[in-house]
C-alpha cells in the first residue's frame, strides 16, 4: 500500500547507480563547455592579434579582456571536472565495498545455516566407516601383492632349472664326450686285438664296437 501510494523505496545499490549516472551526465556537460571555450579563445587570440595589427587598442584590450575571461573559465571548468572524476571514483568505492560486504553477509548466513544443518555424528560414523574401508582394503592388496610375489619367485624358480639336474646334464655331456673320443680310436684296437677286417668292423655301429671293446676287455 505504502508502496503504491509514494512508490518504491530505493534500495542504497540503487541511489548509488543514480548519484553516478547523474554525475556522468554533469561531467559530460563540463566537457562540452570546455571544448566551446576552447574555440573561443582561440577566436580571440586571433581577434587580438587583428586589432592589435590594425593599430586599434581599445578594441585589442576589448578582446584582451573577453580572452582573460574565457581561460579563467576554462580551468573553473577543468576544475570541476576533476572532482566529478574524484566524486564518481568515491561512489565505485563504496559501491564495490557494499557489494562486498553484502557478499561476506551472505556468506556468514550460508555458513551458518550450513553449520545448524550440519550433522556431526553421522560425519563421524562415515568417517570411521571410510577409514575402516580403507583398512580392509589394504590389508586385501597386501595379501594379492605377496602372494603375486610368491608366484612370481616360483616361476623364477622353474625357469632359472634345478642344480641337481644342471650337473647331471653337465656329466652326462662331459661322458658322452669321452665316448665319442674311445670310440674314434676303437676301431684301429678292435682290429689288432680281435683279428677283424676293416671292413667288418666299418660295418658295426657304435653299440657294437663298444660291446667289442668290452669282450675284448674281460679277455685281458
Amino acid at each position: 500500500m505504502w508502496a503504491w501510494m509514494f512508490g518504491k523505496r530505493e534500495t542504497p545499490q540503487e541511489r548509488l547507480r543514480k548519484h553516478q549516472r547523474g554525475l556522468r551526465k554533469t561531467q559530460r556537460q563540463i566537457t562540452t563547455e570546455t571544448t566551446k571555450l576552447e574555440r573561443q579563445v582561440k577566436s580571440l587570440e586571433a581577434e587580438v592579434k587583428k586589432a592589435a595589427k590594425e593599430g586599434q587598442t581599445n578594441l585589442c584590450k576589448v578582446y584582451a579582456k573577453d580572452l582573460v575571461r574565457t581561460q579563467k573559465y576554462i580551468t573553473k571548468y577543468r576544475v570541476m571536472g576533476a572532482q566529478m572524476q574524484n566524486l564518481q571514483l568515491q561512489i565505485q568505492h563504496v559501491s564495490s565495498t557494499q557489494v562486498s560486504t553484502n557478499a561476506f553477509k551472505e556468506a556468514a548466513l550460508t555458513m551458518r545455516s550450513m553449520n545448524r544443518n550440519m550433522n556431526l555424528p553421522g560425519m563421524q560414523m562415515v568417517a570411521m566407516q571410510y577409514q575402516r574401508e580403507m583398512e580392509s582394503m589394504n590389508m586385501r592388496t597386501t595379501i594379492m601383492d605377496d602372494t603375486m610375489e610368491d608366484t612370481m619367485e616360483d616361476a623364477s624358480s622353474e625357469e632359472e632349472g634345478d642344480p641337481v639336474d644342471e650337473i647331471v646334464q653337465k656329466a652326462m655331456e662331459e661322458a658322452n664326450l669321452q665316448l665319442k673320443q674311445d670310440l674314434g680310436s676303437a676301431p684301429k684296437n678292435i682290429i689288432g686285438q680281435t683279428g677283424m677286417t676293416e671292413k667288418s668292423v666299418g660295418d658295426m655301429n657304435g653299440d657294437a664296437i663298444l660291446q667289442a671293446r668290452l669282450d675284448n676287455l674281460r679277455k685281458e
